[in-house]
């Protein structure tokens, strides 16, 4: 799996464009350092890790073939990571159903002045076309930890 150059969303509901571009470890060290050590994340992503820790398991996230690292903006501020992976060849198999064209994402808001703002349902529109049309994806599967309010609202969509 492949992360393309850019890809633009506009999510009409929230009229808003929201920015993928693919992870770069040089460039956005730093900012996930800090945005992984915010009170709101470590209990979901537990990776309050050192800076060399976090280059290490970065490194090798994006040496993975099957999964893609990005750094999503809304309306121009970036203020999420998002994983995209192939489900049949995650973990995530070992504990429901998979099938072949199924995709999985896991998104970060990292900003805490960006949480409660809204933002989660833009972005995972903008996740889920990504892999609706560039990975021919059948279902795309997302696992939040059920303590994570942003995400209950999916529930009863």
């Amino acid at each position: 799996m492949k992360s393309r150059i850019h890809y633009e969303y506009y999510h009409l509901k929230s009229r808003k464009t929201v920015v993928l571009r693919p992870f770069d470890l040089a460039q956005d060290l730093d900012r996930l350092y800090e945005w992984l050590h915010h009170p709101h994340t470590i209990p979901n992503w537990q990776l309050n890790k050192t800076k060399p820790e976090l280059y290490d398991h970065f490194k090798q996230a994006l040496a993975d073939p099957h999964q893609a690292l990005f750094i999503a903006a809304i309306e121009g501020q970036e203020l999420c990571y998002a994983e995209l992976y192939y489900a049949p060849q995650d973990r995530l198999a070992n504990f429901c159903k998979v099938e072949p064209r199924d995709y999985g994402l896991h998104l970060l808001i990292g900003p805490p002045e960006a949480i409660g703002k809204g933002h989660s349902e833009a972005l995972l529109s903008a996740l889920s076309d990504y892999l609706f049309q560039y990975e021919q994806a059948a279902r795309v599967l997302v696992e939040p930890n059920h303590k994570v309010v942003q995400f209950s609202i999916l529930e009863r969509k």
